[in-house]
């Protein structure tokens, strides 16, 4: 066993993941790239998934654990799960996911042949393209907002440069959408490796933050939506922004197009008063909502 500092750092935070964790680690273990450190940081769990994670500490040295004094909350805990990593690379893996195999070892192999980028995705679907591909920050910005490519993946995705993650603070704390906060910070100031499909798998079932998201009420289901676009225009709007002024505005508008038309489906579907408060939300009056029904403006292939 190699004993210096690992290449990466496998982050895994877990609460309450009992039915799923040991698979998530056992794939961790049979990775084909053996240099790295199994960080594992658990948020006050009430089942048996402290004892399970322990049970691999005992027998991989390589695995760590380690247990929140109090519940943190998902992307506090990942913050926490960094401060203990040693490695140049942070990967994420959600304690109901797994990696495959090869997974680590394309990942290390493609963000070892481009140290400019500040970290790498794996596409999210099947595409005809060498990879991996390098974009610069106006490329991945406008893959994002055209095409919804490239950013529009998890941590468990993506691997990440340790001091670029640092740089900025780690994540925000922000619930339900504190990963593309995450990239989008990154993005606008370092390129991004997008790297071949096939690389993890992202376990679905009802537990799940996603899942849990969908059943919340409207009026929280509609608040982080509202946070999501105030998101999306102060990153446009920040004088760092790689996009020209009026690219960026142009965006921006696309964004209140699409905002607009769910509205009219809102409405349609007999939710009137819910569609009137989102626009209000959006800061869409009378006259943007007419301008918004006009078709995006796509000026990005």
């Amino acid at each position: 066993m190699n004993n210096s500092s690992p290449l990466v750092s496998v982050l895994m935070t877990s609460h309450n993941r009992q039915d799923y964790i040991a698979a998530s680690i056992e794939s961790v273990l049979a990775s084909t790239y053996t240099h790295f450190e199994l960080i594992i940081v658990d948020d006050c769990s009430t089942d048996n998934t402290l004892s399970i994670a322990r049970s691999y500490e005992q027998k991989d040295s390589r695995v760590k654990v380690y247990l929140n004094p109090k519940n943190l909350g998902d992307y506090r805990n990942r913050n926490q799960a960094a401060a203990y990593a040693k490695g140049t690379y942070l990967k994420y893996l959600d304690s109901d996911d797994l990696i495959f195999p090869w997974g680590l070892q394309v990942m290390v192999m493609c963000m070892e042949q481009y140290p400019e980028a500040a970290f790498g995705t794996s596409a999210n679907r099947e595409e005809i393209k060498m990879y991996p591909m390098l974009y610069s920050p106006k490329e991945v910005l406008r893959a994002y907002y055209y095409s919804n490519n490239i950013l529009a993946v998890g941590p468990t995705a993506a691997i990440i440069k340790r001091d670029a993650f640092e740089s900025i603070g780690g994540f925000s704390g922000e619930n339900y959408f504190g990963d593309i906060e995450l990239w989008l910070k990154l993005a606008s100031k370092h390129p991004v490796l997008h790297l071949p499909p096939g690389l993890i798998y992202w376990r679905i079932h009802e537990g799940q933050e996603t899942n849990s998201e969908k059943k919340e009420d409207k009026d929280k289901a509609d608040l982080i939506e509202q946070k999501r676009l105030e998101l999306d225009i102060r990153t446009l709007q920040d004088p760092a922004c790689p996009l020209e002024k009026e690219e960026a505005h142009t965006i921006i508008q696309n964004l209140k197009n699409i905002k607009s038309r769910n509205a009219v489906k809102l409405a349609l579907q007999g939710e009137p008063v819910r569609a009137l408060r989102k626009l209000k939300q959006f800061d869409i009056g009378f006259a943007g909502f007419l301008k918004a029904l006009k078709k995006n403006i796509v000026n990005y292939s």
